[in-house]
């Protein structure tokens, strides 16, 4: 507490202006300012695409859920990509620590490609699945996942949003899995 105190009473002595210019920022002080803004920089963004997709969220709205692989599912792509929602463009968000899209209850169509990496060798190589469309009913007010099999090259749509930890094979069950 001394320091602060020490601190205190040399800003009321030199003033603030002379106080920093005596003092210049030390790397610590640079550095957590950095994480700092940058934290504030991606909450910003975060509520800005939030609200986007709230913008043009249809009532009744379900979610859908791009799952992608994490260290329990291998199986998985590394990313889902949705370029189009019933012919227009799909404005996505964050849906606790992954992408997901809102979707009007009823018949819905839309765009969809998978990419993952593999090791090839001493080489990383990225594969993309072709676009594909994909025409499926939801209910309103429901949460689904979509998932793409890189062994068995297919989507797979779920209903329910599946923890991140659990084996996402465990979690299909006839009375939950769609496509």
């Amino acid at each position: 507490m001394e320091i602060f105190s020490f601190h205190i009473e040399l800003i009321k002595e030199l003033g603030f202006i002379n106080w920093i210019k005596a003092y210049p920022v030390n790397p610590f002080t640079l550095f957590s300012s950095l994480i700092l803004i940058g934290l504030v920089i991606i909450i910003t963004l975060r509520k800005r695409r939030k609200a986007k997709s709230e913008i043009s969220k249809p009532v009744g709205a379900a979610t859908l859920v791009l799952t992608k692989r994490n260290s329990f599912n291998r199986e998985l792509a590394d990313e889902i990509k949705v370029t189009e929602v019933n012919g227009k463009t799909a404005n996505w968000f964050f849906y606790k620590s992954g992408a997901a899209i809102y979707l009007k209850p009823g018949l819905n169509k839309i765009k969809v490609y998978a990419k993952w990496s593999s090791l090839s060798g001493k080489s990383v190589k990225t594969t993309s699945s072709s676009e594909k469309t994909l025409t499926f009913c939801v209910k309103p007010e429901k949460i689904y996942a979509i998932k793409y099999d890189i062994h068995e090259f297919k989507y797979i749509l779920t209903e329910g949003d599946v923890l991140e930890d659990e084996k996402w094979r465990d979690s299909l069950k006839e009375e939950n899995m769609l496509v």
